[in-house]
């Protein structure tokens, strides 16, 4: 249930919530694709062959 309400929150789809930490300044919810494909930043076209993964972080001070 919490994930769908973070889902709804941050309008993202196919997420996992991994972590959710807290302090008295910031919220950090760390999320999981479900979505097995991506884009190749190449060629454009949508594989399955994910050879990397990053971290992005995103500050949103209006929730």
């Amino acid at each position: 249930m919490q994930d769908n309400y973070i889902q709804k929150l941050l309008n993202i789809k196919d997420i996992i919530v991994t972590n959710i930490t807290e302090n008295s300044e910031t919220i950090e919810v760390s999320i999981k694709s479900t979505n097995n494909t991506g884009i190749c930043p190449c060629c454009k076209q949508p594989t399955t062959r994910i050879h990397d993964y990053r971290l992005q972080r995103v500050r949103h001070s209006n929730i």
